[in-house]
């Protein structure tokens, strides 16, 4: 049921306080830019983030009164380099939400499912094809069905890619979005979403 945006104006400091929850997709450094199994010592560039306005964000229209929800999306990479050992890449796809409605009347199950692909590409200039060198797929569909809103950020990593030094290669990180709404007889919807800034 749509909704006005003003109301999600009235909702940002309620979203704020709710708790903080955890992704489960913890990332370590890649098995060759370790010594002894100990993550090296890395000096990491500044993290790249998409802006999670334009296509990164999204109003879901639930249907009947299940409350009307605002999702929006960023993707960050970032550059690493150790002391010893190879650089590596990190990309990561951060999500909040928060409903569009000061009340909310239907509370039951709004999301089927709701899943988040991140992929590392790389490619050999600022234009030009991507390559995927990593993808991971993670499910936070209890995460949205258990909370009205998430004011911080829940993560998908990315597994950590080396970063040749021989080669010189622009990398991002970008997401795939694929949600199905609880009742709305349209089944799953692909949502591209926009990479993170090209950096080498």
């Amino acid at each position: 049921m749509r909704r006005s945006r003003t109301t999600s104006l009235k909702l940002s400091t309620a979203a704020a306080t709710l708790a903080l929850l955890t992704s489960g997709t913890a990332f370590a450094a890649p098995a060759s830019a370790t010594t002894t199994g100990t993550p090296a010592v890395a000096a990491a560039g500044p993290e790249k983030c998409s802006t999670s306005s334009g296509a990164n964000g999204r109003d879901l229209d639930l249907p009947g009164d299940k409350p009307d929800t605002h999702v929006y999306i960023e993707n960050c990479g970032q550059l690493h380099a150790p002391a010893t050992g190879p650089a590596w890449v990190s990309g990561r796809t951060g999500i909040n939400w928060m409903i569009l409605v000061d009340q909310v009347i239907d509370r039951s199950k709004r999301f089927t499912s709701f899943k988040v692909t991140t992929r590392l590409e790389s490619r050999p200039g600022q234009t030009g094809a991507d390559t995927v060198r990593s993808s991971r797929t993670c499910d936070f569909t209890a995460n949205l069905n258990a909370h009205w809103g998430h004011a911080t950020t829940l993560n998908c990593h990315a597994i950590p890619v080396d970063n040749p030094v021989d080669t010189i290669l622009w990398w991002s990180t970008d997401a795939t979005v694929v949600y199905d709404l609880e009742g709305d007889t349209q089944g799953p919807v692909t949502w591209e979403l926009n990479g993170s800034p090209l950096q080498s």
